[in-house]
């Protein structure tokens, strides 16, 4: 509990409760792993999200690699030709996120990413923020 200073100047410990809003983004920390160790986990990331983004400003995996990294904050692991997969997890939980895409659909013009986590709402919300990364 925090010290809080009374009339009389004592110091009595005090509890404090305050909201604090933390988006996605903040919590998601790149983590490094093989392919070897990404194809083991894949399976075991049940919870699943497969989408199309339409996109103007990704056309390359590695411009995906790029923006995926610094929106995301996800380690890249391996671009083979147009596929690219990349990996992170929440700060101070070790939950895993595997993301795999397909770049350059639509004549360069859309993006497929597969999410896989291990939690329906994680899967969601990266979904959600890999839309907005990688959007018009």
């Amino acid at each position: 509990p925090a010290r809080a200073q009374d009339r009389m100047g004592a110091n009595e410990p005090r509890n404090l409760a305050f909201h604090l809003t933390i988006l996605m983004d903040q919590v998601l920390r790149p983590k490094a792993v093989s392919t070897a160790q990404f194809g083991e986990m894949w399976p075991r990331h049940a919870s699943q999200r497969k989408f199309t983004v339409a996109t103007k400003s990704v056309s390359t995996p590695a411009r995906y690699m790029e923006v995926m990294e610094e929106k995301l904050h996800l380690a890249p692991v391996q671009v083979i030709g147009a596929e690219c997969i990349m990996c992170g997890s929440i700060v101070g939980s070790g939950v895993t996120v595997l993301v795999h895409a397909k770049v350059g659909l639509n004549n360069g013009s859309a993006v497929e990413v597969t999410v896989r986590s291990p939690d329906n709402r994680l899967s969601d919300n990266v979904q959600r923020l890999c839309m907005q990364a990688l959007g018009p």
